[in-house]
């Protein structure tokens, strides 16, 4: 088995764009069910949730603040295993984010040779 990262790709919701309480139970239900039926199929790796906010820091040691205003943002990743990159995708498909208008990028993760 390798493993994959997905990469959840979102645009930022304004205020006014932003769910009610309702849609947002509804919606991590659907991330919890789908995280877990990852889980039950022994494929689970590791998942993060990431913050809107944050910094890049730049090669002269310089911090810049992540820009959110009209970026795609990554808003969280899922880490796990599969037989190959079509499994990866296959998996990918059933991600919540998909129905709300986000995207899920799949990558490889390549082992360190160390």
């Amino acid at each position: 088995m390798e493993q994959f990262l997905l990469v959840f790709h979102h645009f930022p919701l304004s205020e006014a764009a932003k769910p009610s309480a309702e849609v947002v139970a509804v919606v991590n239900q659907q991330w919890q069910n789908y995280i877990g039926g990852i889980a039950g199929q022994g494929l689970f790796v590791s998942t993060q949730r990431l913050d809107q906010a944050g910094s890049h820091v730049l090669p002269d040691g310089s911090l810049v603040p992540v820009v959110n205003e009209g970026k795609n943002l990554i808003v969280g990743t899922l880490t796990v295993k599969a037989s190959s990159l079509e499994q990866a995708i296959e998996l990918a498909k059933g991600c919540p984010i998909l129905s709300i208008g986000g995207s899920v990028e799949i990558r490889p993760v390549l082992p360190f040779d160390i």
